[in-house]
Formats: C-alpha cells, structure tokens, sequence
C-alpha cells in the first residue's frame, strides 16, 4: 500500500514537459507584432535592435543561443552589428522553460548575470514571458527538432 501510494505521488509531481519535448532550433520570428528587424530594448539614450536570434537546445537542457544586434542612438548613428553565441542550459518549472545564458565575466570586469529568458512552448514554437512592461514579447519559430 505504502509503495503504491508514493509512486502515485510522484507521478503526480511530475511536469510533463521534458527536454526532450522542447529540445530543437528556433529562430526569432518576431518582436510583438513587428517581425525582423525590430526593436528589442528602447532607451532614451538608444535603440537597441535584433537583426537575428537562434536557440538551439538539446535533449540534456544544454544549448547555445546566437544573437546579432545592432544599436541605434538618437541622433541616428548606428553601431555596427555586434554577434554574440553563448552556451545556454535551460530547465523546465511549472511548464515554463527558462533558459540561462552561460556567461563567464572576466576576471578584470565587473559584471552581473543576464536574467534568465522565460519562454511557454506555443503552437511552431516558444513565446516569451513577459515579466516586465519595458520588455517586448518575443516569437521564436521552431525550424529544426534536435538531432
């Protein structure tokens, strides 16, 4: 009885989505309403845009994510296309995935983590989770599903 009744709780407890499910390439797809390129964080002081992001996460919740930015000022100047490629891991929690960018600050900077990326698993893809109103929903279409 007693066994049955713990194996019963931990079916229970259990989320029922697993890497393997998420496990895949996505592309972003859109910013909002607004496809690429647009605007992804917005300043008074500059504009920041994503020309591309691909996630590509893997069975055993490790991944790497691939962005290309580019940063606009007020007066219209534009930096040139900053590239950046990162291991990423990600868990699963109450349905959500949340994806932590593997970042190393060196040893002569001060620095502080990227907060997690919190996304939903929607129809073609994952959809962001919007935490704060300064932060813009992102699509990301799935291209490929894992090797």
């Amino acid at each position: 009885m007693l066994v049955v009744s713990v194996l019963a709780a931990s079916i229970g407890c259990g989320d029922p989505l697993r890497p393997a499910d998420i496990a895949g390439t996505y592309v972003l797809e859109r910013v909002g309403d607004d496809p690429l390129p647009a605007v992804v964080q917005s300043r008074s002081t500059f504009q920041i845009v994503a020309i591309a992001d691909t996630i590509h996460l893997r069975r055993d919740g490790s991944g790497t994510r691939t962005t290309i930015t580019v940063m606009l000022l007020p007066d219209g100047e534009t930096y040139p296309a900053f590239r950046t490629a990162v291991g990423v891991r990600f868990e699963i929690i109450r349905g959500k995935v949340r994806i932590f960018s593997q970042f190393t600050c060196p040893s002569n900077a001060n620095c502080a983590l990227p907060a997690p990326l919190v996304v939903s698993r929607v129809a073609g893809g994952l959809r962001s989770v919007r935490e704060s109103l300064d932060k813009p929903v992102l699509f990301f279409a799935r291209v490929e599903d894992a090797d």
